[in-house]
């Protein structure tokens, strides 16, 4: 069975203690590193990783 793109598509949260996540299904990385303003995103960066990843 295909997955299809929507099941890897993640989010950045941030909890209260003010640590950053990227979460994409049961899985969460602690963010800690920033990235510029212009430029790819944080969340474009992480999804493509991951689409490779599980290609």
């Amino acid at each position: 069975m295909e997955k299809s793109k929507e099941e890897f598509v993640g989010k950045t949260v941030m909890e209260e203690s003010g640590t950053q996540y990227f979460v994409v299904g049961k899985y969460k990385i602690k963010v800690s590193e920033h990235f510029p303003e212009r430029g790819k995103t944080i969340d474009n960066l992480l999804e493509d990783a991951v689409h490779r990843a599980a290609s």
